[in-house]
C-alpha cells in the first residue's frame, strides 16, 4: 500500500513593524503553517467531469446481494452497469432509480464503489450530493472496510443516508462486537450508533450540499456543510478494530428497504441522486495511508489565501477546494495585533477551512506601519521551513487583461496583453462565472488555445500574471472575466 505522503503548504512570514504610539521598532513572526502536519491536504477526487463514469476509480455491484438476498437490507431493486442507471454528463454523477422490469426485478438502479482501486485510512471523506425526495427511495454515500470476513468485522462508516420524503441527513458507524467467524450468522452481534442531521430548518436534501466525515484513530466526526453534527469514540476495544482498516467508497440509491419500510408509490420514478464530486483529504499527524492514484489534479478548484497588512501583501498561499489553512499567529508582546479578519470584518480563527479565493487583513489596537513585506509562498513549490531571516520585497505583478476570447471550431482562441518583465500567465476556463469546476493552464504565450470546447455550451475565462522569486510564483490579480463567444 502506498502510504500519504503529504503535500505541505509551509513557510513563515516575518516582517519588520513599528508602533508609532510607542515608537518602538519590533520583529514579529508567526507559527509555521503546518509544520505538524495538521492542515488536511487533496490526496484524490472524482470531479466527474468527463462523459463516462472513470473505471480506473469504480466498479459496479451488480444484481440484489446474490445469497444474501436484498443486500442484508430487504431492498427490492437489480443492480446494473446500464447507462439508463449509471452514468455522467454535465460534469456530476447521476444514479437513478427505474421501475422496470428487469430479471424478475420490479425496479432497477446503480450501485458503484472504489474497492479494489482507491481506498483510505483516516482523513476527510466528503461528496457535494443533491437528493431525490421521494417515498421508497434510499440513497446513501457511505464506506465499507477492507476485511475478508466480510460485514461487520469489516466495519461500515455511512457517511449520508436518507429516504423516503423526510428532510435529515443521517450519519453512523458499524461494528462488531462478538460473535462467530460467519459474517452472516445469526450469532454474531452488530452495533451501530447514528444521528441526523435535522439542526436548521432551511435544510432542503433535492439542494446541493456538502456530506462529510473528519476520521482518525480517535473519533468520527459528521457533517453537513462543513456544520458538525455528530461524533463517535472509536477508542473503545470493540471499536478500535473497524475503526483502523482501510476502507473505500461507495454511492447507491436503493428502492425499499428496511430504512424506508416501502416501495414507491406506482408511476412515481424515476429518482436520481446527482453527485457533483467527492474527494479524500489527509493529513500527516493523522498517520494515515491511502491506495490511491490520483489523475483529476487540473479539475479540482484553486484558491488564493492572502494576508495583507493595511494594503501592502504580506504573503499569499494557494490550495485546493476544501483544503485546510492554519491561521497564522503573529508574536511580538505587547504589540496590540488582534488577529486576521474577512473583508466583513469575520475573524479568522486557528485553521479554516478553503472555498474560495479570500483576503485576511491584520487589525491592530495601536497605530503601526509596515516596513518589510515579504515573497509569496505557494503550495505548488514547497519551501524550507527556515525563512524567518530571509526577509524579500514582494514584486508587483501588473493585472492581465484578455484582448478577445472567441471560439473557433471546438476550439477556444485566448489572447492576452502582453506585460514585461513577467514568466508567464496563468488561465482558468470554466462553464459558469463562479468557476466551481475549472479547467487551469499555465503559460508563457499570449494566445492560448483551448480544445475540446463544445459549441452548445457557455465558457468563461479568466488570467493572472505571475513572476518567479528565488523558485516561488508570485501572482498578480485576476483580470476581468470574459465570456468566450
Amino acid at each position: 500500500m502506498k502510504g500519504f505522503k503529504e503535500k505541505l503548504l509551509t513557510g513563515t512570514l516575518a516582517f519588520t513593524m513599528v508602533l508609532t504610539s510607542a515608537a518602538v521598532q519590533f520583529n514579529t513572526t508567526e507559527v509555521k503553517a503546518d509544520t505538524a502536519g495538521s492542515d488536511y491536504k487533496l490526496v484524490w477526487s472524482d470531479e466527474f467531469n468527463g462523459t463516462a463514469l472513470n473505471t480506473d476509480n469504480w466498479t459496479y455491484d451488480l444484481g440484489n446481494g446474490g445469497s444474501n438476498a436484498g443486500w442484508g437490507n430487504n431492498e427490492k431493486e437489480y443492480y446494473t452497469n446500464r447507462t439508463d442507471n449509471v452514468y455522467v454528463s454535465d460534469g456530476t454523477l447521476k444514479i437513478t432509480a427505474l421501475e422496470q422490469k428487469f430479471n424478475r426485478y420490479n425496479y432497477t438502479s446503480g450501485r458503484i464503489k472504489t474497492a479494489g482501486k482507491q481506498t483510505f485510512k483516516y482523513g476527510r471523506m466528503e461528496a457535494r450530493i443533491k437528493l431525490p425526495s421521494l417515498k421508497g427511495v434510499w440513497p446513501a454515500f457511505w464506506m465499507l472496510g477492507v476485511d475478508q470476513k466480510g460485514w461487520p468485522w469489516c466495519g461500515e462508516i455511512d457517511i449520508l443516508e436518507a429516504w423516503n420524503t423526510d428532510n435529515f441527513a443521517q450519519g453512523a458507524f458499524h461494528w462488531n462486537t462478538g460473535g462467530e467467524s460467519n459474517a452472516y450468522s445469526p450469532n454474531y452481534i452488530a452495533r451501530q450508533l447514528n444521528a441526523r442531521y435535522t439542526a436548521y430548518n432551511w435544510y432542503d436534501k433535492t439542494q446541493w450540499h456538502i456530506y462529510a466525515v473528519e476520521w482518525n484513530d480517535k473519533k468520527i466526526n459528521y457533517f453537513v456543510d462543513d456544520t458538525l453534527y455528530f461524533s463517535v469514540d472509536v477508542t473503545s476495544a470493540d471499536k478500535k478494530d473497524e475503526a483502523s482498516k482501510y476502507y473505500y467508497f461507495l454511492l447507491n440509491v436503493a428502492v425499499g428497504g428496511n430504512l424506508p419500510g416501502t416501495t414507491p408509490t406506482y408511476n412515481t420514478l424515476p429518482a436520481t441522486m446527482e453527485v457533483d464530486y467527492v474527494r479524500a483529504y489527509q493529513k500527516t499527524s493523522d498517520q494515515g495511508g491511502n491506495t490511491a492514484t490520483w489523475t483529476e489534479q487540473g479539475e479540482v478548484p484553486i484558491h488564493t489565501v492572502t494576508f495583507k497588512d493595511e494594503n501592502k501583501v504580506m504573503s499569499t498561499f494557494t490550495c485546493y477546494d476544501g483544503e485546510t489553512l492554519e491561521i497564522p499567529s503573529v508574536y511580538a508582546g505587547e504589540n496590540g495585533f488582534e488577529g486576521w479578519y474577512t473583508s466583513d470584518n469575520q475573524k479568522a480563527i486557528n485553521t479554516m477551512r478553503v472555498r474560495g479565493s479570500i483576503e485576511l487583513t491584520a487589525k491592530w489596537s495601536v497605530p503601526h506601519k509596515v516596513e518589510q513585506d515579504i515573497t509569496d509562498n505557494n503550495r505548488d513549490n514547497n519551501r524550507d521551513n527556515n525563512r524567518d531571516n530571509n526577509i524579500t520585497t514582494m514584486p508587483s505583478v501588473k493585472k492581465a487583461v484578455i484582448k478577445s476570447a472567441v471560439k473557433k471550431k471546438g476550439k477556444a482562441v485566448i489572447k492576452i496583453k502582453k506585460i514585461a518583465k513577467v514568466s508567464g500567465y496563468q488561465l482558468n476556463v470554466a462553464q459558469n462565472v463562479k468557476f466551481k469546476k475549472v479547467k487551469t493552464i499555465n503559460t508563457k504565450k499570449t494566445t492560448v488555445i483551448v480544445k475540446k470546447i463544445k459549441s452548445n455550451k457557455k465558457y468563461y475565462v479568466r488570467v493572472r500574471a505571475y513572476k518567479v522569486v528565488n523558485g516561488t510564483k508570485v501572482y498578480g490579480k485576476w483580470s476581468k472575466v470574459r465570456k468566450v463567444k
